[in-house]
C-alpha cells in the first residue's frame, strides 16, 4: 500500500499507511422524482469523495494528532506521498474518536478507522 500524508500546511502533518481495506470512493447528491405517467427526472446538486481505511500500529503521537484533528474539525489536506495530483481538501467524519483502540499486548500502539470527505 502507499504511503499518505494527512496534514493542515505543509509544516504540519503526518504519513499514514492504511492498511488493504482502503477505499476511494466517490458519493453523489440528488433527488431522484417519478411522475404518474412513469417519467423520472434526476436532479445532481453535487458530488464528493469518501475515503476510508484501516489503521494499525499508530504511534501514541499519531493518534493524538488525528483524534484532535477530528474534535476540532480541522480543515486538512491529504495527497498519497510523492503525488501531488492526488492532492484533496478533507475533513474526517467519522462519528466517533477515529483512532480508538490499542493493540494488545502494546501500551502505546493504537488501531481505528478514518473516515475522510472533500469539501471542495
Amino acid at each position: 500500500m502507499s504511503l499518505f500524508r494527512l496534514f493542515v500546511d505543509s509544516s504540519t502533518g503526518i504519513d499514514i499507511d492504511p492498511e488493504y481495506d482502503f477505499k476511494d470512493g466517490g458519493k453523489k447528491i440528488e433527488d431522484v422524482h417519478r411522475t404518474k405517467a412513469g417519467v423520472q427526472y434526476r436532479y445532481l446538486w453535487g458530488e464528493y469523495t469518501e475515503i476510508k481505511f484501516s489503521l494499525m500500529y499508530v504511534s501514541s503521537a499519531d493518534q493524538c494528532t488525528i483524534n484532535s484533528y477530528w474534535g476540532g474539525n480541522q480543515d486538512l489536506l491529504f495527497m498519497e506521498v510523492g503525488n501531488e495530483a492526488s492532492l484533496k481538501s478533507v475533513h474526517i467524519t467519522n462519528k466517533k474518536k477515529p483512532i480508538d483502540g490499542r493493540i494488545k499486548p502494546y501500551a502505546d500502539q493504537y488501531k481505528g478507522t478514518v473516515i475522510l470527505e472533500t469539501y471542495l
